[in-house]
């Protein structure tokens, strides 16, 4: 069933029905078969799209880009040096992490498990209070999933969005688990999703603070087993520090003793792990939403 989602905005899944989460999962899925096959039909010729980042990104920018251009459209970036953002204007909380993303987890979860959404348990673990445990705790909520985040109590997602998803649940049959416990958080998971614990620009205090309190929470090979499911699939939203590579995985290792964080490098690089088609079907889901609100 097609849905008129023409000149709608997309910042957060709470805006959103079901179903219409759903026709964007199917569309970004169909638009990813076209492309494959060569068939695909743009939708977007002569439309200009303005990309505007408050932060420099590659990932997001370049799935913008390829799935503008593939519809026929044509780009302007806007990075943080190029505009006022941040100087004159900011933006909102909810933009922070377009929830593109989580039509990507889903898309990837649906087409590696092989089953509805609302058969699937979906466990983050980590950091409960930040933006991608949020997204997809609502979009959990909305599809019907047996949907659990394990995460210390200090970090764990406010109450009032934990009620506002315990409402969505009523109609749509989702169960929401919050718990510190990982044995039962992670008991039966088809996903565990983690993220990164710190971020650039927090003070080394944090840091500390925040690796200290969330090392048990490292997702290893004895937490994928704790699931007893050995089909369990293993998702990152990326970038992901699991190993001394990068810049900030090695500053973690000098200041911490840590050559891994969330995620051990043998679980990152093991058979489980989606994260890299996770991170193509981004594109599909962003060309998928564009296609919705602005295509012919």
């Amino acid at each position: 069933m097609a849905f008129n989602l023409k000149n709608r905005n997309f910042l957060k899944l709470l805006d959103f029905t079901p179903q219409e989460i759903n026709f964007l999962i199917e569309l970004s899925a169909d638009l990813k078969k076209a492309k494959y096959a060569g068939t695909e039909q743009p939708r977007m010729n002569g439309k200009n799209i303005a990309l505007i980042f408050e932060k420099s990104s590659t990932r997001t920018r370049c799935a913008f880009e390829v799935a503008a251009l593939d519809q026929g459209a044509h780009v302007t970036y806007l990075g943080p040096s190029g505009s006022q953002i941040g100087n004159k204007e900011t933006m909102k909380d909810t933009a922070r992490v377009l929830a593109t993303q989580i039509l990507a987890d889903f898309l990837t979860a649906k087409e590696h498990l092989n089953k509805p959404f609302d058969k699937m348990v979906f466990t983050y673990v980590g950091d409960g209070r930040n933006n991608m445990g949020n997204s997809l705790m609502v979009g959990g909520a909305k599809l019907g999933m047996d949907f659990r985040i394990v995460a210390p109590k200090e970090v764990q997602p406010e109450q009032e969005l934990i009620n506002t998803c315990n409402e969505i649940a009523k109609s749509t049959g989702a169960k929401i688990t919050v718990t510190a416990d990982i044995d039962a958080g992670v008991k039966d998971a088809d996903v565990i999703y983690t993220d990164v614990w710190v971020s650039m620009g927090e003070a080394p205090e944090v840091w500390e603070q925040r690796i200290n309190l969330l090392k048990p929470y490292q997702v290893n090979k004895a937490m994928m087993q704790k699931t007893g499911n050995p089909k369990t699939i293993f998702m990152h939203c990326l970038p992901s520090f699991h190993n001394t590579d990068t810049k900030i995985g090695k500053e973690i290792f000098e200041k911490f003793g840590l050559p891994e964080m969330e995620v051990t490098d043998e679980v990152f690089e093991s058979e489980a792990s989606v994260v890299f088609d996770e991170a193509e079907n981004r594109m599909h889901t962003i060309k998928a939403v564009m296609v919705a609100t602005l295509g012919d």
